[in-house]
């Protein structure tokens, strides 16, 4: 069918007071809409263009910036970098003080000590003479104690001018002698108001001294000694 018959019939299918009606105008618009409808059969139709591709949408722009980037002479100036700091270095505690040497200890007489510490007492006068024996202290305020005795004449007591020094109240001024004589040892009492005991024997004259003896010097309390020899120890 024809592009004109296709018009006709339409044309034909309306009311003739439609068709009067209309102007030119109307009915350019009827064929234009008619040559859209005509189907894709027969050689001699024909084909409207199609409609030109709508091209792609363009990307969204970016929203502007709050701030407009400035001139590169209105940029900020770059903080200047801190100069490093040197460590601390925490100050050095002083070295400890090194303890005060310790006094040298005493040696005790070969042969002769105690559980008790003891010290040794000598005679005010220096004596050059040889020593022959001690007195060990075994009881009453001056146990522990050890004291020379040397060839000659030892005189006993509390005053410093003896040659064997004794502190102890209890003990004479000037108590007792010790004697050695060409290798004889005496005790020998000096007073009468403390007496001198020998092996708990009070001594009313001199008695000879051996090697082990206790004498008392004193009466009963005060402080007691053994004597011993050199040769003994």
């Amino acid at each position: 069918m024809g592009l004109k018959e296709v018009v006709e019939r339409i044309a034909g299918k309306r009311p003739a007071s439609q068709r009067g009606s209309r102007g030119p105008q109307e009915r350019k618009r009827s064929r234009d809409e008619a040559t859209i409808q005509v189907p894709n059969s027969g050689s001699g139709a024909s084909r409207s263009p199609s409609p030109p591709a709508s091209p792609p949408p363009s990307p969204p722009m970016p929203p502007p910036s709050a701030h407009p980037p400035l001139a590169p002479s209105q940029q900020p100036p770059a903080p200047a970098a801190s100069p490093p700091q040197a460590p601390v270095v925490p100050p050095s505690s002083p070295p400890p003080a090194s303890p005060p040497p310790a006094a040298p200890a005493r040696t005790p007489e070969p042969g002769v000590g105690s559980a008790d510490a003891t010290q040794y007492v000598e005679a005010p006068a220096l004596r050059s003479d040889e020593l022959v024996g001690v007195l060990v202290g075994i009881g009453g305020a001056l146990k522990g104690e050890i004291y020379r005795v040397y060839d000659g004449e030892n005189k006993l007591g509390r005053s410093e001018a003896c040659d064997v020094n004794l502190l102890d109240a209890k003990i004479s001024r000037e108590h007792a002698m010790i004697v050695c004589d060409e290798g004889t040892l005496l005790i020998l009492p000096l007073t009468a108001k403390n007496p001198t005991s020998l092996n708990d024997e009070t001594l009313d004259e001199g008695d000879e001294l051996s090697d082990g003896d206790v004498l008392r010097l004193g009466n009963p309390g005060s402080s007691t000694f053994r004597f011993r020899t050199v040769e003994g120890l």
